[in-house]
């Protein structure tokens, strides 16, 4: 099988479909080198192509480009400041049809049909409702999740935690020098809405995860099984997440106390 066939099976089996508006977080190593094994010309190039070969023009791709730098008082350069999520993500980010959004800690390379709906968002709060992670929901994103539990990937959660203001997280200040899209440096302060971890409070969601496979709400495939691609529409996750808290029973299914 010709090698863009395949690429194009891979994504269609994993659940991606054409107009999809994805948020996808990945760690593409097991996959990438299966494709190399079978191609020996198979680049990141390729994988990149693919994706947006499928779900353009009509659908949209945000890829995490986070960086945490900033926080412990690193310069924040909007064109130079490389992503943290992986070698398909920095891709993303210096590709020259993408958009990355402006906050220096949790910014999101966007290509496609709403990539305007991104344009200027320099939300102050990682995960508040100025936020990208406003737009997802309000979108209704596919979040799709390869090869990452969701300790690791799903950071959608902690836009949930922040909506309904939990008890084991509060606000904390990041100040620091800050290069924009204009060239320009500037001393500015963000905040984030982190854990209490004076009092031992750790992410800990996979419990949640598991819920969602047994009620059928997570499809795909489980990390490391198959193609290893899951997805959930952020309004089920935001749902999910809103049941338990006015249930009072997010502890030791999102958090836990160490």
């Amino acid at each position: 099988m010709l090698l863009k066939s395949e690429l194009k099976n891979f994504w269609l089996s994993s659940g991606i479909r054409k107009g999809d508006n994805i948020l996808l977080h990945s760690n593409i190593k097991r996959t990438y080198f299966i494709f190399k094994k079978k191609h020996k010309n198979f680049k990141i190039d390729d994988y990149f192509e693919s994706l947006i070969d499928i779900v353009l023009p009509e659908g949209t791709i945000a890829f995490p480009t986070f960086n945490f730098d900033f926080n412990n008082g690193l310069l924040f350069d909007y064109f130079n400041t490389k992503s943290k999520m992986g070698s398909l993500t920095e891709f993303a980010r210096l590709s020259k049809i993408s958009y990355r959004t402006l906050n220096p800690v949790y910014s999101f390379s966007i290509i496609g049909n709403f990539q305007k709906n991104f344009f200027g968002l320099d939300n102050v709060s990682w995960y508040s409702i100025e936020s990208p992670f406003y737009i997802f929901r309000e979108l209704n994103f596919k979040i799709c999740i390869l090869d990452l539990d969701d300790n690791s990937s799903m950071t959608f959660l902690h836009y949930c935690e922040e909506y309904f203001q939990v008890e084991y997280r509060y606000y904390k200040t990041f100040s620091g020098n800050y290069i924009g899209p204009d060239d320009l440096k500037r001393f500015k302060t963000y905040k984030g809405f982190v854990r209490k971890i004076n009092e031992g409070i750790i992410t800990y969601c996979n419990p949640a995860s598991e819920i969602l496979w047994e009620k059928k709400i997570y499809k795909g495939d489980k990390p490391f099984e198959k193609n290893g691609m899951r997805y959930i529409y952020a309004s089920e996750y935001f749902n999910f997440f809103k049941e338990h808290y006015y249930s009072n029973s997010l502890e030791n299914l999102f958090y836990k106390k160490i």
